[in-house]
């Protein structure tokens, strides 16, 4: 018998190694997306949305301040909350990769992260 909080997962069928892959697979088209050239506003305004999301939800806020122990990090958020029109895609990219570095092997994140990733790139 099970006792104790039940966590409800956006994606509650993927062991954690797929949603570590499909994280990964995720990253990788964005990273994709913004060296071919493809309408880079389109990709920015994604990766915008989804570091809007990940900062606005209290679960990531640990990582976002793991992810600002590094200085580029600290600079970039910084700028976002400053002037969010001068933070590039590649800029969007780095903080969700950082977050996503800082989350380790906590499987409800992860899978929270993915649900967010899917959600602005399906």
């Amino acid at each position: 018998m099970l006792s104790g909080p039940v966590t409800v997962s956006a994606i509650p069928s993927l062991e954690f190694d797929q949603v570590v892959r499909q994280i990964r697979k995720q990253e990788t088209s964005l990273a994709r997306q913004i060296r071919n050239g493809q309408d880079l506003q389109t990709v920015r305004a994604k990766l915008q949305i989804i570091w809007t999301s990940i900062e606005q939800n209290q679960k990531f806020a640990a990582a976002i301040n793991q992810a600002k122990t590094q200085q580029v990090n600290a600079d970039i958020i910084e700028k976002n909350t400053n002037n969010p029109a001068d933070v590039t895609a590649t800029e969007y990219l780095r903080l969700v990769q950082a977050v996503h570095e800082a989350l380790a092997d906590d499987v409800d994140l992860n899978r929270a992260l993915l649900g967010i990733l899917m959600t602005a790139n399906p």
